[in-house]
């Protein structure tokens, strides 16, 4: 669920698929800070009783308030976030990507999300090769002017 409100930020979606992921998400009960969080982003709603994230991939960027992250934090994030990952299950996916009708890489689709939405300068991990810049800037682009 992070992922998919993370990339319908960063591609802007309708409001109609705002709505059906907002009543997911609502109807679920979810109390996840970062999930909550990117979500109020989309839907421009705010959200109490947060519980803190447990999802242990996504714990680095939510142990300072998620107001107050900086490039540096995203920066850590990103730098440690393919080790993070490794007990995933899709953490192997690109031995077997020949073999598979779709594939969608190693990026860290939150980073690039709270970047956009914070408007954190990326410069300093941009090239980071988890970092789906080009997503960053269409939305930068799309939003910004």
């Amino acid at each position: 669920m992070i992922w998919l409100i993370s990339i319908s930020i960063l591609i802007g979606i309708n409001d109609s698929r705002i709505k059906q992921l907002t009543s997911l998400i609502e109807n679920g009960k979810f109390k996840d800070e970062l999930l909550l969080f990117l979500l109020s982003k989309l839907n421009n709603k705010e959200y109490s009783k947060l519980e803190p994230t447990t999802y242990n991939p996504f714990r680095g960027l939510t142990k300072n308030e998620l107001h107050n992250i900086d490039s540096s934090t995203i920066k850590k994030y990103l730098n440690a976030w393919f080790k993070n990952t490794k007990l995933l299950t899709w953490h192997a996916y690109l031995k077997s990507a020949p073999e598979k009708t779709y594939y969608f890489g190693y990026w860290s689709f939150e980073a690039a999300a709270i970047a956009a939405v914070l408007e954190i300068d990326d410069s300093t991990f941009n090239q980071n090769q988890y970092y789906p810049k080009d997503l960053v800037k269409f939305y930068r682009k799309k939003n910004c002017g």
